[in-house]
C-alpha cells in the first residue's frame, strides 16, 4: 500500500480552505503543526523626567517573525480512480490565471493646460506662447498614431481578461470534476 505524502505551509486563516481544496484531489490530512517563529524585542524609549526630578524610562517592544501552519497531507496510490485524480490535479495546478491590469485611457487631442499656458505664454511674451502651441500641435499631429496604439492596448486587454475569465471556469471545472471522484 504505497502511499505519498505532501507538506504545506499556509497561514492560519486559510487552514480550513486549504484543507478542504487538497481533499477534493483525495489527499487526507496525517497532522498540523502550528509555526510561531514571533519574537519580541525590547527597544529603549523615550526617557522623561518630572518636576520632582523622578527619571521613567519607556520601554517600546517590537514584534517581528511570523505564525503559520504547516499541514502534512497523505494520499493512497492505490486508491480508485487516483491516476484521474493526479491528472486533474496537475492540470490544475498548471493553469496560472493572469489578473489582467487596468484597462488602457483613451487618449487626449488636446490638454486643457497646455492651451492655458499657450494664451499665458502669449501674454507674456511671443516665443514662450509658440513653445507651447508647438507642443499642442505635435500632440494633435500625433493623436491617430495615439489611438491606433490606445485601440491595440484596448484590444489586448479585452483578450487577458477573456483569457482570465477562461482559466478561472477551467479551475472551476477540474475542481468539481476532481471533488465528484472522491
Amino acid at each position: 500500500m504505497a502511499k505519498e505524502t505532501k507538506i504545506i505551509e499556509v497561514g492560519p486563516s486559510e487552514l480550513n480552505s486549504t484543507i478542504k481544496f487538497w481533499a477534493s484531489f483525495g489527499w487526507d490530512v496525517i497532522s498540523s503543526n502550528t509555526i510561531d517563529t514571533r519574537q519580541v524585542h525590547y527597544v529603549d524609549g523615550d526617557v522623561t523626567e518630572d518636576i520632582f526630578g523622578n527619571v521613567t524610562q519607556k520601554i517600546n517592544t517590537r514584534e517581528t517573525g511570523e505564525k503559520y501552519i504547516s499541514i502534512t497531507f497523505q494520499r493512497d496510490k492505490s486508491m480508485g480512480n487516483y491516476d484521474k485524480l493526479v491528472a486533474l490535479e496537475n492540470k490544475y495546478v498548471s493553469i496560472s490565471p493572469i489578473l489582467p491590469g487596468y484597462e488602457p485611457s483613451l487618449p487626449k487631442k488636446f490638454s486643457a493646460i497646455l492651451i492655458i499656458l499657450s494664451i499665458v505664454g502669449l501674454a507674456a511674451g511671443i516665443f514662450p506662447g509658440l513653445i507651447f502651441i508647438f507642443i499642442s500641435a505635435i500632440k494633435f499631429a500625433t493623436y491617430p498614431n495615439r489611438y491606433k496604439k490606445w485601440e491595440e492596448e484596448v484590444k489586448e486587454y479585452k483578450k487577458s481578461q477573456v483569457q482570465y475569465e477562461a482559466d478561472i471556469n477551467t479551475k472551476k471545472s477540474i475542481l468539481a470534476q476532481a471533488e465528484s471522484l472522491c
